[in-house]
């Protein structure tokens, strides 16, 4: 039963990681990673976003954003800095008394991200990756 269960985990293992494996490698440039707001809360909630561009610490995206209940929104793109090749942004957010901050890369790996209040009020700052 031990080898039984090794190749279990195994697989289980293979299984988690075929998406990764199969996918595009993380050398290849993709600059389109949107940024959306979201808004869980019961309440309204001004957001403040910045995106800065890691090479030059340049800003290269910066606003307030009130969000109503519920709300989604997508208000940037990454490819509108026009990076140059593979670049990594860094993506901070602020709102209700907190600041959260995640850095993207713009290589097929990394996917949108996602600036959201949650219903308990909690910000929240993440992205997808393989």
């Amino acid at each position: 039963m031990p080898s039984a269960r090794v190749a279990l985990v195994s697989l289980t293992a293979l299984l988690i990681t075929a998406g990764c494996l199969g996918a595009v490698p993380s050398n290849t440039p993709d600059p389109d990673k949107a940024v959306q707001l979201e808004n869980d809360w019961n309440r309204s909630v001004e957001v403040d976003l910045r995106v800065v561009r890691e090479a030059t610490d340049e800003t290269v995206y910066e606003a307030t954003h009130t969000l109503d209940p519920s709300a989604e929104r997508e208000v940037y793109d990454v490819s509108d800095a026009d990076p140059d090749g593979i670049e990594s942004f860094r993506i901070v957010a602020s709102a209700l008394n907190a600041t959260e901050r995640t850095t993207i890369s713009t290589n097929a790996c990394y996917g949108d991200v996602y600036v959201r209040v949650d219903a308990d009020g909690t910000l929240a700052v993440f992205h997808s990756i393989c």
